[in-house]
């Protein structure tokens, strides 16, 4: 008994002490969801038929679990991998992941996961810059400039935005 999020209670011997905010800032994620979710319930929301928003629920849930198969796999391949067989230490969990790709894949598997990984992180930093800027133009320019701007340059604006702030 006694336990929360952060451990024991303050006052037993190496424990944490009890934070009240990181335990409210937990539960309300958990019981509200985090930015997943947020997503997953506008899709569900926008369904025509409450069959619909099941079967996108179903369906969802099943394509999360294969797609968890293959970190799975690799995970268990790197478990049963005779590594000193390969002439190497065995890794520890959290570098289960690169020493299967370096050592029992191609390297060419190798280049197209950096490949994949350096996409995902530009497509991220692109989305941020144009949420940023798109904001930026929203909230600030356009009530700056009052009516007198066109919905095209607004557009311009942010264009010009986005562009510097991709340069810089």
């Amino acid at each position: 008994g006694g336990r929360g999020p952060g451990g024991p209670r303050a006052g037993g011997r190496g424990s944490a002490p009890f934070a009240l905010g990181t335990w409210l800032d937990l539960a309300f994620l958990r019981v509200l969801g985090g930015i997943p979710w947020g997503s997953y319930l506008q899709r569900g929301l926008a369904c025509p038929t409450p069959r619909r928003a099941q079967v996108l629920s179903f369906g969802s849930g099943l394509l999360c679990m294969g797609i968890a198969l293959p970190p799975v796999l690799i995970g268990m391949i790197g478990l049963v991998t005779d590594w000193e067989a390969l002439g190497v230490a065995r890794p520890e969990a959290a570098m289960i992941l690169p020493s299967v790709i370096k050592h029992l894949s191609p390297s060419w598997v190798g280049l197209i996961g950096i490949a994949v990984v350096a996409a995902a992180s530009l497509a991220s930093l692109e989305a941020s810059i144009l949420s940023a800027a798109s904001m930026f133009v929203w909230n600030i320019v356009r009530p700056l400039s009052g009516n007198s701007s066109s919905y095209t340059g607004i557009l311009r604006v942010a264009s010009v935005i986005t562009t510097t702030a991709k340069i810089t």
